[in-house]
């Protein structure tokens, strides 16, 4: 952070207060991380005119997000918060909670947080500003391809538009997040990314020496307010809120994952399979649509490799088991089971005819064994499985005795 006497402070939140800083480091490949900017609470420091008369300053907070891979280009997020008017020397909060990166993978080599101040000298700059601050070009870092195009966009137009108008004194804290294989004490300090609020608090009075003799340890923060000791503290500070998840699910609407979905799908043909190489190469085609979703993903930047895996083995067990619960639940004609029936089903002195002839039972006869429309009138008429059928063998050996 380029302020002077600038101090980087880690607390936990309520829910992981019993986690130590280095427990909660966000470690390489691990996971997914969303940033909210908490809060900026400012105080300036008055010029001599403003010492001796008073007066205000008009200031916007523009916040700077950035994902830094090796060997690929930087990619950055802008979004204004708006203009405030504030009183020189009285301590003011200038904004609320922000999303400014959201779910980004934990591949890259760190993302650095970057939040400016800066005072504005024009009525057309700060009507260009208040525009900017519009929910609709609030976009939180990032990085599926309409995402990336989104933010770079607004970057871009921010970026221009506050590097073209006059000069003016600027505020700026930042902390270049490194993301690491291994943990490490102290993360923060040593500028590691750490799930948890992170704190930085500057003093823009030079002859102030609170940080000096600043404890960590007397720091607290509500969610609402910063205190010290207890009391609220008014130096100029800015509260991020970092989160970490190891995995963040399913996006339903990637093109990958409606595949996957079109082979689930695919698995209906089962319903229309009446053998086991027709069950079998229902399977196939919907493994090799399973196949494809695979290399889909595979060309997702917005996944971690851990949870592409992960996807990859949840679908195929989903395909295995739709297909076995079918295969198990529904009977189906094989070529020994149409051998079998094909005896219940002709002239001759078998048992098994001779016993379906004493019971009246309507068969039909004479139908070409081979013909599909056979098949179909037997599956309608008998949807008893084999060992159904082995039942009437036994039954009808009975009566012949």
């Amino acid at each position: 952070m380029t302020l002077l006497g600038t101090r980087n402070i880690w607390k936990p939140r309520p829910s992981n207060k019993n986690k130590s800083e280095k427990d909660s480091q966000i470690l390489k490949n691990q996971g997914y991380i969303s940033v909210f900017l908490e809060k900026v609470h400012y105080q300036a420091s008055p010029h001599f005119f403003q010492k001796v008369f008073g007066g205000k300053d008009k200031v916007a907070i523009m916040t700077t997000t950035t994902y830094k891979t090796p060997g690929r280009p930087d990619i950055e997020a802008k979004i204004v918060l708006g203009s405030s008017t504030v009183d020189a020397n009285v301590p003011t909060t200038l904004s609320k909670s922000c999303l400014i990166a959201l779910n980004v993978p934990t591949q890259a080599e760190g993302l650095e947080l970057r939040t400016t101040i800066s005072s504005i000298k024009k009525d057309n700059f700060e009507r260009t500003i208040d525009l900017l601050s519009d929910e609709s070009f609030q976009a939180p870092l990032e990085l599926d391809p309409i995402g990336i195009g989104k933010v770079l966009t607004i970057a871009n137009m921010v970026r221009k538009i506050f590097t073209t108008d006059e000069k003016r004194a600027e505020l700026e804290g930042s902390f270049a997040g490194l993301i690491s294989r291994d943990s490490v004490d102290n993360p923060v300090e040593n500028n590691r990314l750490t799930d948890g609020y992170l704190i930085m608090i500057s003093n823009l009075d030079k002859g102030n020496d609170f940080l000096n003799e600043f404890d960590p340890e007397l720091l607290t923060y509500t969610g609402k307010e910063l205190l010290y000791d207890k009391k609220k503290l008014n130096l100029t500070h800015i509260v991020y809120s970092i989160h970490f998840i190891p995995a963040k699910g399913e996006n339903e609407q990637a093109v990958w994952a409606k595949k996957y979905q079109h082979a689930l799908n695919s698995l209906d043909d089962l319903l229309t399979a009446f053998t086991r190489d027709g069950q079998r190469a229902v399977l196939k085609k919907s493994l090799e649509e399973w196949k494809n979703g695979n290399l889909l993903l595979d060309n997702d930047p917005t996944y971690i490799q851990a949870e592409k895996q992960g996807i990859k083995q949840m679908k195929y067990l989903e395909i295995q088991k739709h297909y076995k619960q079918h295969v198990d639940q529904t009977s189906f004609i094989n070529g020994d089971t149409i051998s079998l029936a094909e005896s219940l089903l002709t002239d001759g002195e078998s048992p098994v005819s001779r016993g379906a002839l004493e019971q009246n039972q309507e068969i039909t006869r004479n139908i070409f064994i081979d013909n599909q429309a056979y098949a179909e009138k037997l599956f309608e008429q008998m949807e008893d499985n084999v060992k159904q059928y082995q039942e009437m063998l036994k039954e009808a050996k009975k009566q012949s005795l």
